[in-house]
């Protein structure tokens, strides 16, 4: 299990005098709240405790929270209210971003935070933040009681910008890796269980899920539709027989899989890790690795290089140890890889846009 951590602080010049709360000020400005017990720290009750402090004092509080080193959570409160939020939970909605510089006193820095919230290395994420607020977010009851000197954070941009730097060099057009469209078609794609009921036009067991790369294809939603299957192969989506796809399409009786399932890998989560089979290629095999906040295996492209995918359209390549070595940002949803294609799609429930790209070096 990851660590698991609440804090409070409150953004104020002025000493904070409290009968119920202890505060002490590690950092220029910031005034932290000090737990009393570990119980205090369950989620519910600290975001109760920020909401009740921010009635008490004219200032913004601070409530930050860090689940199983995978998921960071922030609020911000004054007046009682909740003013700004941001979670990297995909659902929970963010809120009043843009508000958050003006609330400490750093107005015309939100680009800086756009960059640090897109930073998908949790641990350097917290650090930059750290710069971004000028407080320590995780002060732990040990380094309070034995090194309260260590939680000392003054507001820099230096680090921040540095990560701006290095992040651009990994994408857009001066990336290490480019990307081409090659294919555009207005459509929309099914892969699961109309099968039967569009091919042989009577009631049999639905096939749960088409084989890898195979899809039906439809210019639009609708119950008068005319489907196609298609095959994602050479870099294109190509049509092909009826017959074609009951012998090779339909024929999988495994169930649904998701996006990137892989037998040269095992997905697992809480932490989100990759485990690599014996069959995997030489730099993987038989490792694990932990992923970047936020991606999830999509497969090897034709270097055998580890392709990632997250629910922002981004895909990237990481080394053996789960560094983000490239990455670019693709329209549409993906939904498929083969070799060095990506297939998108993008689905507005009526109809949509099918786009292939080609990727590779500069």
């Amino acid at each position: 299990m990851g660590t698991t951590f609440c804090s409070i602080h409150i953004y104020s010049s002025h000493p904070i005098a409290s009968d119920k709360y202890r505060f002490h000020c590690f950092s220029p400005g910031w005034h932290t709240y000090l737990f009393e017990k570990d119980s205090d720290l369950n989620p519910d009750i600290t975001r109760k405790t920020a909401r009740h402090i921010s009635n008490l004092v004219s200032a913004p509080v601070l409530w930050f929270y860090l689940f199983d080193d995978d998921i960071l959570a922030f609020k911000f409160y004054v007046g009682g209210k909740e003013c700004a939020r941001y979670s990297s939970h995909l659902l929970e909605p963010n809120r009043n971003i843009s508000k958050i510089s003006e609330l400490i006193g750093y107005t015309g820095h939100n680009r800086d935070l756009s960059h640090i919230l897109n930073c998908s290395d949790l641990h350097q994420q917290i650090e930059l933040l750290e710069d971004f607020f000028g407080v320590c977010l995780l002060p732990f009851p040990e380094l309070v009681n034995r090194n309260p000197q260590s939680l000392h954070r003054e507001r820099t941009s230096s680090h921040i910008n540095n990560f701006i730097t290095m992040d651009k060099r990994l994408s857009g057009k001066h990336g290490p890796i480019q990307v081409q469209l090659v294919q555009e078609v207005a459509g929309v794609l099914d892969c699961c269980d109309w099968f039967w009921e569009w091919f042989e036009k009577k009631p049999k067991t639905p096939v749960p899920h088409f084989s890898a790369h195979y899809y039906l294809f439809s210019t639009a939603h609708s119950t008068e539709r005319v489907c196609m299957p298609v095959h994602f192969n050479n870099g294109k989506i190509n049509i092909i027989s009826s017959d074609e796809m009951k012998q090779k399409g339909a024929n999988r009786p495994n169930p649904y899989t998701k996006i990137g399932d892989s037998p040269l890998y095992t997905h697992h989560f809480y932490p989100n890790k990759l485990y690599f089979t014996d069959t995997a290629p030489t730099a993987y095999r038989n490792r694990e690795i932990l992923l970047p906040r936020g991606f999830f295996g999509l497969g090897f492209d034709s270097r055998d290089r580890l392709v990632l995918f997250d629910d922002k359209s981004t895909f990237a390549i990481a080394d053996e140890h789960g560094k983000i070595i490239a990455k670019q940002r693709l329209k549409g949803q993906i939904q498929d890889l083969r070799g060095d294609f990506i297939l998108t799609v993008e689905d507005n429930g009526y109809n949509g846009v099918i786009r292939v790209y080609h990727f590779g070096d500069k």
